[in-house]
């Protein structure tokens, strides 16, 4: 089994490249699908169990919103008054003014946000529920928010069950597959400047069957 994990460790576990680099290629796809193409749409999932193993079933998609520019997206910005212009006389909560999301879309009364993992970066539940606490605030104040979790099917997290879904609570977030990016990426952008530069990865994403269940 070849997952984007594997990509991720390349060319070596001790010396790849950040997660930072990763964050800054999405975000960068992001835009270029939002300037080049009409209504496009990124599959997103949840992670749930079925007899007693974890497996990612679609749960809808990541609506790229159209004609933005690059003061849309802001990665790894510093969340505070400065992120919701519209609303200054609006104090936001001193747990919320330290987090960073990895990329911070704001379209019009549209918010989304996508926190990203590669390797070497754990998702905790103390940031899980800071990003939880983000969206109920912005919620509360009008916004239409989505908040994704942007992770390979092959994370190597041990506690990745903190983004199991379960019926009987709030749905909050959606999770992104690196592994479903690419695919995106190369089945219908296979002459862009991100494909040519990657190279040919579709080892990492192909074996679909094989990487949905971990």
């Amino acid at each position: 089994m070849c997952n984007a994990t594997y990509l991720f460790i390349e060319p070596h576990r001790k010396h790849h490249h950040s997660e930072s680099y990763w964050t800054s290629l999405f975000s960068l796809y992001l835009l270029y699908l939002s300037k080049t193409q009409k209504n496009t749409s990124l599959p997103a999932f949840k992670l749930i169990k079925e007899d007693g193993q974890s497996c990612f079933r679609p749960d809808g998609y990541l609506h790229v919103p159209k004609d933005m520019d690059f003061s849309n997206i802001i990665v790894e910005g510093r969340f505070g008054q400065a992120a919701i212009p519209d609303d200054k006389n609006v104090e936001i909560p001193k747990n919320l003014l330290n987090l960073k999301p990895d990329i911070f879309i704001v379209k019009n009364d549209q918010i989304i946000i996508i926190e990203v993992k590669t390797i070497g970066s754990y998702l905790t539940n103390y940031q899980k529920e800071r990003y939880e606490e983000i969206y109920i605030f912005l919620i509360q104040r009008g916004y239409k928010l989505q908040l994704y979790f942007l992770l390979s099917a092959g994370h190597e997290q041990k506690n990745i069950d903190l983004l199991e879904y379960h019926p009987s609570n709030i749905s909050t977030y959606k999770i992104l597959l690196w592994e479903h990016i690419f695919k995106h990426m190369y089945e219908n952008n296979s002459e862009s400047s991100f494909c040519k530069c990657l190279g040919d990865i579709s080892r990492y994403y192909k074996d679909e069957k094989d990487y949905m269940k971990r």
